[in-house]
């Protein structure tokens, strides 16, 4: 763990927390108004952290996401993105179909100027519908920038399923808690395309986050 550490600091994790409120390339500036204060919140499962810093890659927020915390032991990541709409009808209670969000992740591999790609706009999406590896389950989307390989610059992508399995919903107040996500094949070829590693493929329908979102 010591070492791990030590990699955090020598690889820029710190730095990351600078780069919190700077958007990247394409990210919107301007927040789009929204009907909700709400948040979600996404906080790597034990492991995956270390695995991503051990791979030679930084992730850092997009703006208007945070980086809302780095946890040292055992080594987790939190971030959180701004509620902008909810739409779709219902899907339980007054939880919608659609939770629509900005901000997102930006991953860049360390020591290249070209290696990096950035998930943002995320739409949680419990009904379905046209992105690239969607289908008729839950499913987190986000835009794909930054010359992904595999799916078009630009495209709503599906990044994780998302297991509600263990998840605690309130639908009266709008909130669910300890949501896993587990990310695709699409998303998982993406991020290794882009990023020259090999990592993402090897958790490929694995839970890579815990979420919680609160409209």
């Amino acid at each position: 763990m010591r070492r791990l550490v030590s990699l955090l600091a020598a690889t820029g994790i710190a730095a990351a927390t600078a780069l919190v409120a700077a958007p990247s390339v394409g990210a919107a500036t301007d927040p789009v108004p929204s009907p909700t204060t709400g948040r979600t919140a996404v906080t790597t499962l034990p492991g995956i952290a270390p695995a991503i810093v051990k791979a030679g890659v930084l992730p850092y927020a997009v703006s208007p996401g945070k980086l809302n915390g780095v946890k040292l032991s055992p080594l987790s990541l939190t971030f959180s993105f701004p509620i902008t709409k909810l739409t779709g009808g219902q899907f339980a209670g007054n939880i919608p179909n659609e939770i629509e969000h900005q901000g997102g992740i930006a991953f860049v591999k360390l020591g290249s100027l070209t290696k990096r790609i950035v998930v943002k706009d995320f739409t949680i999406d419990l009904n379905g519908g046209t992105a690239v590896g969607q289908t008729g389950t839950p499913q987190l989307i986000g835009t794909v920038t930054d010359g992904p390989g595999g799916v078009p610059d630009g495209a709503r992508v599906a990044l994780f399923d998302i297991d509600l399995s263990k998840a605690a919903i309130d639908a009266n107040q709008v909130q669910v808690t300890g949501a896993q996500l587990k990310l695709t094949k699409v998303a998982g070829e993406a991020l290794d395309a882009e990023l020259g590693t090999k990592l993402f493929r090897s958790v490929i329908g694995a839970p890579i986050f815990s979420a919680k979102a609160n409209a």
